[in-house]
């Protein structure tokens, strides 16, 4: 009996959200000496429990790519957990399933973004000296918005968490967007003046950076015809041609298969970006754009943005030929040339 396997090639064609912004904390100095229970740093680190213990929201539905690649993984795997491929073809119109879906995804790190907003508290700040109180501190976290989710579902998500700290401890809040404009959330009862004793202090949201969800790229035209084709070219008969070409001469003589859905190849599958490229730039030009970088490792795997980021030398090559193929390919179409 011989063995049949599916690979798959997940191109982006759509892009999340960005979303940056800043917890501050404006609070009442003092010696070191009579701290109040919480300083302003232990009151930021409070904010931290919320925030983590917070999750956003997870989705799994027919306007995010992330649907469509988990159906052509139910579709076409050949080792696919029965009961989750049932799930997958019946989460739109059956809760329950799409809920187990969903914690599919979302149970490994690499694939949970797919269906849910990220949030990545990366910079923090406060304190002067070890003999003070410290008056100001502020927290930057970095969010990638789902597609089913906008600036303002983040907006409300901090204001929130924020509001469960700031309600125990009578400190006000206030948001400011990404205009600049401000808008008071939360006045405290009493202490709303920073130079009197009963200061209570003060916590402001603020929206520093703010990217919108991309548009999504066809999958059901002749572009993506020609794209999906030239990967599946490049990988099935010039990268690894004893993988799936001998395999599939093989599996033509074995009459106990059927031929389409057994044989080795490649699924090219619809896919979301987790994180965000430069392809703003481009959105009035074209709506077919596909964020796909062939190779043999992701650039998740590869240090990508830190020490030592690397490319495997194969992949290198695998780029070259796959950019010209694509070029060949779109210039046999008379209405691309």
């Amino acid at each position: 009996m011989l063995s049949f396997w599916k690979s798959f090639a997940i191109p982006g064609t759509g892009e999340k959200g960005y979303v940056d912004l800043k917890i501050k904390l404006d609070f009442k100095g003092g010696h070191s000496s009579t701290p109040p229970e919480h300083t302003a740093i232990g009151l930021i680190g409070k904010v931290i429990v919320e925030i983590e213990e917070h999750e956003f929201e997870s989705y799994f539905t027919e306007v995010n790519p992330t649907y469509w690649q988990y159906v052509c993984l139910a579709e076409h795997s050949v080792d696919l957990d029965e009961a989750l491929k049932k799930d997958i073809l019946t989460s739109q119109f059956d809760p329950e399933a799409n809920k187990r879906v969903r914690e599919f995804i979302k149970s490994d790190r690499k694939t949970r973004y797919g269906v849910m907003t990220t949030q990545a508290l990366d910079l923090i700040d406060g304190g002067s000296k070890t003999n003070a109180l410290p008056e100001f501190v502020e927290l930057t976290i970095n969010n990638r918005v789902i597609i089913e989710e906008s600036l303002e579902d983040v907006k409300q998500k901090y204001i929130q968490d924020v509001l469960k700290v700031a309600n125990k401890f009578n400190i006000g809040v206030n948001y400011v967007s990404d205009k600049g404009e401000k808008e008071i959330i939360k006045t405290p009862e009493v202490g709303d003046d920073k130079d009197t004793e009963d200061y209570q202090g003060e916590f402001t949201i603020e929206i520093l950076n703010y990217g919108p969800v991309a548009p999504l790229t066809p999958t059901n035209d002749t572009q993506w015809s020609i794209f999906a084709g030239t990967i599946r070219h490049v990988y099935e008969e010039l990268v690894w041609p004893e993988k799936y070409l001998t395999s599939s001469i093989e599996s033509n003589s074995d009459s106990s298969h059927d031929q389409d859905n057994n044989k080795p190849s490649i699924v090219v599958s619809p896919g979301l970006g987790s994180g965000n490229t430069d392809t703003k730039l481009y959105w009035n030009l074209t709506n077919h754009i596909y964020r796909y970088r062939p190779g043999e490792i992701s650039s998740v795997n590869s240090n990508a943005h830190g020490i030592n980021e690397y490319i495997k030398f194969d992949s290198h090559l695998q780029i070259i030929v796959f950019i010209i193929e694509l070029i060949n390919g779109f210039e046999e179409f008379d209405e691309f040339a």
